[in-house]
């Protein structure tokens, strides 16, 4: 059985619910990031930066959620999670990842953790500030890729979508207006409706209506 390494509402959340998609077999174990639980030796051992998500297996551990993700969606073919390799769907599944990776992810590391990025604490608010504005704009980039869309790569739901869908719930824990975002808070909907979303949702006790 691997373990998963997970704190609530996080990038990690992607990972729970295709967890439960897949049935995958898992022990979970909550790192309270804000706690320290990611400060400690034993955790710094596992992951180096103290970040979230890690699934240990036998083949030793995996870290970034986009990874994991695909290698459960592999592992589990069955589940028809992500295109066959060698189409334009694969790379269009790998497009998505790749995008929510090195676009909203990073901003929304200045938001919450704006004092890891400047010298003067009292720049603070301003790179806080600045950070919340450019990731409502990639929200908005994102509502305007999903625009004609039932799910990221068409009407198949895949791992794109819960992993998606965490930028839409960040952006609703920071007050954004996410709900005018049609195309994006459908696409959030319709991945709340599935059963094994709704069951990392519950176990992550996450505010979120169901």
């Amino acid at each position: 059985m691997d373990t998963f390494y997970w704190y609530p509402g996080a990038c990690s959340f992607a990972v729970h619910a295709v967890l439960e998609e897949t049935g995958h077999p898992y022990e979970a174990r909550k790192i309270d990031i804000h706690g320290g639980d990611n400060d400690t030796p034993e955790y710094r051992a596992i992951h180096p930066r103290g970040l979230v998500p890690v699934l240990q297996t036998e083949a030793g551990l995996l870290t970034e959620a986009p990874a994991i993700l695909l290698h459960l969606a592999d592992s589990h073919p069955e589940a028809n999670l992500v295109p066959k390799p060698g189409t334009i769907e694969r790379t269009r599944c790998h497009e998505w990842l790749l995008y929510g990776a090195t676009y909203p992810h990073p901003i929304f590391s200045r938001v919450m953790r704006a004092e890891r990025f400047v010298a003067d604490p009292g720049a603070k608010d301003s790179v806080r500030n600045k950070a919340q504005e450019e990731f409502w704009e990639a929200l908005q980039l994102t509502d305007r890729k999903l625009d004609g869309r039932r799910f990221a790569l068409g009407n198949a739901y895949s791992i794109c979508d819960p992993y998606l869908t965490v930028f839409w719930f960040w952006g609703r824990f920071v007050g954004l207006p996410v709900g005018d975002l049609a195309a994006y808070s459908k696409l959030a909907a319709r991945v709340l409706e599935r059963p094994a979303v709704r069951k990392a949702v519950s176990d992550e006790q996450l505010p979120i209506a169901l």
